[in-house]
């Protein structure tokens, strides 16, 4: 298993492994569009984990210059709980902390909550909540 940089080439196959694994998505041509315009803006940040040609895992992280923000951390089933969601947000966290960053933040959607205690045993902490995440297509 290796992890590398994120290509835009690797849409596809990386579109595929987010239903295997899933992860709350917008439409193909929605996530294609957002999937690109990430590799645009933070083309060193963003990762996925390979075994034998398969894409297995993924990472988007981002930052606006004060912050970092960690998005699509996806591991296919077949291959969770080996390690390699702990790899690759290891992988996205320093690339931005090598841009000058000092805080990372993630957010979970509330049908997956099980993942909580994964990203607590990597260092996350939970805030009470203190907003609404909301949004508006333009």
């Amino acid at each position: 298993m290796e992890i590398r940089i994120m290509k835009k080439t690797d849409f596809k196959e990386v579109f595929k492994m987010w239903k295997q694994a899933n992860l709350s998505l917008d439409t193909y041509k929605n996530e294609k569009k957002e999937f690109d315009d990430m590799l645009n803006i933070n083309p060193k940040s963003c990762f996925i984990a390979v075994n034998q040609d398969q894409i297995i895992g993924s990472v988007f992280g981002t930052n606006n210059g004060r912050r970092a923000f960690i998005y699509h951390v996806a591991v296919h089933p077949d291959w969770q709980r080996k390690g390699i969601g702990k790899k690759l947000l290891q992988k996205a966290e320093y690339s931005l902390k090598k841009t000058g960053v000092s805080k990372v933040r993630l957010m979970v959607d509330l049908e997956n909550l099980h993942v909580v205690p994964f990203y607590k045993k990597c260092g996350y902490n939970t805030y009470e909540p203190y907003s609404v995440f909301m949004g508006k297509d333009l």
